[in-house]
């Protein structure tokens, strides 16, 4: 760790900053307890040093009071606290820090070298405290009194605070790390990540900098460092039966109430669909790598839908109409070439389900023989309809009818609904028989498809 020694020439970059040309995307080095260097104490302070302090201070102490996630009333203690400690930091580094009664507000100052991503963190903050996290920028070596903030992330006793800032010049940084109320004896790590790569959502790397998001959504984005995690707010207006996945990537998501606080004990882990139900309300979702396998180049989909209890499906086929058939096998629908399907999709609630994304697979069980595969939208009231086409046989059975003999094979249809990039199994299939366009028959089944006649050729015999 350096430490800052010129504190008349406060935040010139010329008197700190070691410039680094090259970053990397891995886990940032921990080095070892800075804590007990020199202090910086009764050293000079000049009018516009003292100006920038004051300033920032008063930065701090309004978005302390402004943010939404702060539930405490602050006081004027940090503006009337003694000056704070500084040191110099190297971006791309970690280093572990300890707060103290006397010194409950430290600074630290680095530069990048190019435009790009910063990423500021502290973590591994001792439980039953609060240490809040600041991070403000100016262009790289221009006068302190250019310093603007880049955001706060100040969740009450987290156990990581973090902060990112995307800009399109070299710029010098202070990183604010301020306790409330009190300090710990133990010790914090802090930390900084650099990216030259990153999605259109950053900054969103705490819930004062949320990228907004329709409730019921795919969010797709990408992680661009192993330590950058994605947060976004959304609004849920009523009520509803979810279902919750993340595809993409090694990535779990977290669910959080407008105050911060984590709604489950577990996290939402990647290619798993989860059923919740989602009351009316404000939330943040959190989402990060858990093995720190972060792939910049390979998006993640989060997503939020509601969930489809049950699907009635009734065919119109080319054959026969909407008729089950018995060719000596069973009661079954029959496709020469093509049919069309269509039916509703139902909610937990019993009620039309608007926008379910459905995909409909014809398969022959052949394994040099291609299935076919349809997708197709609910429409506002729920319903759908998609044509779906034959998908090639060998018809190695035969039914001698009255008029025609039928070479056919028993192929499946098989109904899934699209959560995210992922396709899970409808968990109940109303499949019903239309006669004088009247429902004649039907029969539930959690299978999620079932068995049809597959004509592969028709032969008059008189």
């Amino acid at each position: 760790m350096r430490y800052f020694s010129c504190m008349g020439a406060l935040l010139i970059a010329s008197c700190y900053i070691i410039l680094q040309s090259t970053y990397s995307y891995a886990t940032p080095p921990l080095i070892p307890d800075f804590s007990t260097g020199k202090l910086l104490t009764n050293k000079p302070i000049n009018t516009e040093s003292r100006t920038t302090i004051d300033r920032i201070r008063k930065n701090i102490y309004q978005e302390l009071r402004h943010n939404p996630a702060e539930l405490r009333k602050q006081t004027s203690q940090l503006a009337e606290s003694a000056d704070p400690l500084m040191y110099n930091i190297n971006l791309g580094n970690q280093y572990i820090d300890v707060l103290t009664a006397d010194a409950p507000e430290h600074w630290y100052l680095f530069s990048s070298a190019e435009a790009g991503k910063v990423t500021v963190f502290a973590s591994n903050i001792p439980e039953a405290v609060t240490y809040k996290v600041f991070l403000f920028s100016k262009p790289l070596g221009a006068s302190a009194s250019e310093y603007v903030s880049q955001g706060a992330s100040t969740t009450i006793r987290a156990a990581h605070q973090q902060i990112s800032a995307v800009n399109s010049d070299k710029r010098d940084y202070i990183m604010v790390v301020v306790a409330e109320d009190t300090v710990s004896s133990e010790s914090f790590n802090i930390g900084t990540v650099f990216s030259t790569e990153y999605d259109a959502n950053e900054p969103n790397d705490s819930f004062s900098q949320a990228t907004e998001v329709e409730a019921m959504s795919d969010i797709t984005a990408a992680l661009d460092n192993n330590y950058d995690i994605d947060i976004f707010k959304f609004t849920q207006s009523t009520q509803k039966n979810v279902v919750i996945s993340i595809t993409g990537g090694d990535y779990n998501a977290i669910l959080f109430n407008e105050k911060g606080q984590s709604l489950y004990e577990k996290p939402f882990e990647s290619d798993h669909a989860y059923i919740q139900t989602l009351p009316a309300g404000n939330y943040y979702w959190e989402v990060y790598s858990p093995t720190n396998n972060v792939i910049a180049t390979e998006p993640y989909t989060l997503s939020t839908h509601e969930y489809l209890a049950q699907l009635s499906l009734q065919m119109e086929t080319d054959q026969y109409g909407g008729h089950w058939l018995d060719y000596g096998d069973g009661q079954y629908f029959a496709i020469y070439q093509s049919a069309y399907v269509k039916g509703r999709a139902i909610n937990k609630e019993g009620k039309p389900l608007a926008g379910a994304k459905l995909q409909f697979t014809l398969s022959n069980g052949i394994a040099n023989l291609p299935d076919q595969v349809s997708y197709t939208t609910t429409d506002e009231n729920g319903y759908y309809r998609v044509k779906v086409l034959s998908p090639a046989g060998y018809g190695r059975k035969h039914f001698y009818g009255p008029v025609m003999t039928y070479s056919y094979d028993l192929f499946s249809l098989q109904v899934a609904v699209i959560y995210g990039s992922g396709q899970y199994s409808v968990p109940s299939l109303l499949v019903q028989e239309i006669r004088n366009s009247e429902v004649s028959a039907e029969y539930t089944t959690t299978r999620s498809g079932f068995i049809y006649y597959d004509i592969y050729s028709m032969r008059y015999h008189g």
